[in-house]
């Protein structure tokens, strides 16, 4: 799946609280791919960064890696997505 990237300039959950926002598109894009895993574990790669982080859905609340180290920066956003 191929989609614009989204920006919100004043907010981002000021829209539904009877606040002023400003979302447009921006002109980037991601892809996305998925794949079914028979156990807990979230690989995520991010191909531009020629890095990627796995973690458990057991230990989600920590937001450390399956090393124990804590989540990078970048994979914060895909980690919240999935609880």
């Amino acid at each position: 799946m191929i989609s614009p990237r989204s920006l919100n300039l004043l907010g981002e959950h000021a829209d539904y609280n009877d606040g002023v926002s400003l979302p447009a598109a921006a002109g980037r894009y991601g892809t996305m791919v998925m794949e079914p895993r028979g156990d807990d574990r979230i690989i995520l790669c991010a191909l531009d960064l020629d890095s990627s982080a796995e973690f458990s859905l057991k230990e989600i609340d920590n937001k450390r890696d399956l090393r124990g180290e804590p989540l990078l920066d970048w994979a914060l956003y895909p980690y919240v997505v999935n609880r």
